[in-house]
């Protein structure tokens, strides 16, 4: 087949079933897909509309579609057998002679070039085909009134002209039947016309007040809304009003905060104001001397005596459990005064070191603790004395009272460690259990001793492990504590680490010469005490065993000790944890 032009494609789809065609159409997934681009959907009603055979129409005519099988699948339709048969009552020959004027004798010539088109075999016929295809003119609608061709008498002779006539009376009737109708209904449709636009304004109105219920719904639930906010935002103020109340009161009962403290801080910060008082006498004394003699010498002398007194506030700070607010004060005070006098000596205090070594070294021997590392650095401190080079920067009698001052340190250091020693020893009143301080020094009996720790006491009471608890969460300081323990565990016989569970039931985990233990809350924080407690008295006593309690709670304390060979302080234990 020869290429189609739009004009006879048009017709044929126009003359085509729709339902057939879009059967037709699924049978060629190329120019299915083609056609469902953009969203389109292919059903049997699609091709009643003209736009939708147009665009099938422009579909057939791109370059690449498969035009020419499509439309020999069309000539199989069931619509156009009649015209097959016709066509095929013909004789081929006789159409090569005698088709021009066969096309201008029928009624509408369309159809038969067509046929042509489609069943014309002969080479003739294929190259009438071809010139039938571009002839613009064929394919318009024929006219009205058009003349009788040649073959219009024989024509005749298959035609039925009183059928025509009586089909065309009949479709009169029938006009005149319905314009009858149509009269009769169209007060009808007039009502319901009317009907529908009552019908049409209710539905608006129903519409206008469920918009505004829905509205008002709205608003009173964003009401509720705001209100249920209001509520929880209050109450989360209050819980964490208690928690800080309950943390404060806590943190004070783990520092060991009693009265006394409290009126030895109110002692010390009024000693503190008199101290101010009289500093300041001296000072303005001091003043009227420099004004009287004008001696820098006086105002050295004067800021030696400031040093003094400024280390002796930093080593209260440093030796106060409760800093009191005037020791702050005083101290940044003392270095408001020392910038002043420098200022008035005009020289930079680095070149007045020499003046001043004698005073910082006994202050620095005054601000060492007293602890285990206190000899250590007693020691470093004697061997620096006795270099060559301190005859360069302190004058014998200096020297001699530096020294003085670090032997009278050491003796008190030694007696410190003599009272440490005889406190570990010491029994806890009215118990044979004794209350350890050192861990080291049972390292032979170390392992015949079974450990009942209260964890969580001894974690919170430990600086380094409360910031870690704060930093990472109290589930990782139970993982890191639990590794320390690991590590020493195998110098023990047993180790029981107990916590508070939080809910009514006891879980154990056991691993290696390690247990953990979650007690059940009975009592509110009292369910690591109720629990070790029972652990001694249901478990009974072993030859060559000892049972030691770790904690800095007085309360378990108290009740354990009946059922133990030993108290052991919380730190002492976190000591011998970090001991490597």
């Amino acid at each position: 087949m020869h290429q189609i032009s739009q004009a006879a494609l048009s017709w044929l789809l126009e003359k085509t079933n729709s339902q057939a065609l879009a059967h037709l159409l699924r049978r060629w997934p190329a120019l299915c897909s083609a056609w469902e681009k953009g969203g389109f959907k292919l059903t049997p009603q699609t091709f009643e509309n003209q736009t939708q055979r147009a665009r099938l129409q422009s579909i057939l005519l791109l370059k690449e579609a498969p035009t020419e099988v499509f439309l020999l699948d069309v000539a199989d339709l069931k619509g156009w057998l009649p015209l097959r048969e016709a066509w095929e009552a013909l004789s081929p020959q006789w159409l090569e002679q005698h088709w021009r004027d066969f096309l201008q004798s029928v009624p509408d010539p369309r159809p038969w070039c067509m046929a042509v088109i489609w069943w014309g075999k002969s080479d003739k016929l294929q190259r009438l085909a071809s010139l039938l295809l571009l002839c613009r003119k064929v394919w318009q609608d024929p006219p009205g009134e058009r003349p009788p061709g040649p073959l219009a008498p024989m024509l005749q002779c298959f035609s039925s002209p009183a059928k025509v006539r009586a089909a065309k009376d009949n479709r009169l009737e029938q006009q005149q039947a319905w314009q009858e109708k149509f009269s009769a209904l169209k007060p009808q449709l007039e009502q319901l016309r009317r009907e529908n636009q009552e019908l049409q304004r209710q539905l608006s109105d129903e519409q206008a007040r469920n918009r505004n219920a829905l509205k008002q719904q709205q608003r009173a639930s964003e009401a509720r809304e705001q209100k249920l906010q209001a509520d929880l935002a209050a109450i989360c103020a209050s819980s964490e009003a208690k928690t800080r109340a309950a943390l404060d009161n806590f943190q004070q009962m783990c520092l060991g905060i009693h009265p006394d403290l409290e009126a030895f801080s109110t002692s010390l910060a009024q000693t503190n104001a008199g101290l101010a008082e009289r500093l300041e006498a001296v000072l303005q004394k001091q003043a009227g001397t420099n004004r009287l003699y004008g001696l820098k010498r006086e105002l050295r002398a004067e800021a030696e005596r400031l040093e003094g007194y400024l280390q002796q506030v930093r080593l209260a700070i440093d030796e106060a459990i409760v800093i009191c607010p005037e020791l702050p004060a005083l101290q940044k005070e003392l270095e408001n005064l020392l910038a002043q006098v420098y200022a008035k000596l005009q020289e930079d205090p680095d070149k007045l070191a020499l003046a001043v070594i004698p005073t910082r070294l006994k202050a620095l021997i005054m601000t060492i603790s007293l602890d285990a590392e206190a000899q250590t650095k007693f020691a470093a401190l004697r061997d620096f004395l006795e270099q060559e080079f301190i005859g360069q920067l302190l004058l014998p009698d200096e020297t001699e009272a530096v020294r003085a001052l670090l032997d009278k340190r050491c003796r008190l250091q030694l007696e410190a460690e003599s009272r440490s020693a005889v406190e570990r020893a010491r029994f806890l009143p009215h118990s044979h259990t004794q209350l350890i301080w050192s861990l080291a020094a049972f390292v032979n009996d170390l392992h015949r001793v079974v450990l009942y720790v209260d964890a969580y006491n001894v974690i919170i009471g430990d600086n380094a492990w409360k910031a870690v608890k704060d930093k990472k969460g109290l589930l990782q300081v139970r993982r890191e504590f639990l590794d320390r323990v690991r590590v020493k565990a195998g110098i023990f016989k047993q180790v029981h680490l107990v916590y508070d569970s939080g809910n009514a039931l006891s879980s154990v985990e056991t691993a290696g010469k390690v247990s953990v233990h979650f007690a059940p809350s009975l009592r509110e924080d009292q369910g690591a005490d109720d629990y070790i407690v029972k652990m001694l008295r249901e478990n009974p006593r072993e030859e060559q065993t000892l049972r030691w309690v770790v904690t800095d709670d007085e309360g378990l304390q108290n009740r354990s000790k009946e059922f133990c060979d030993g108290i052991v302080a919380g730190f002492c234990l976190n000591q011998f944890l970090r001991l490597t």
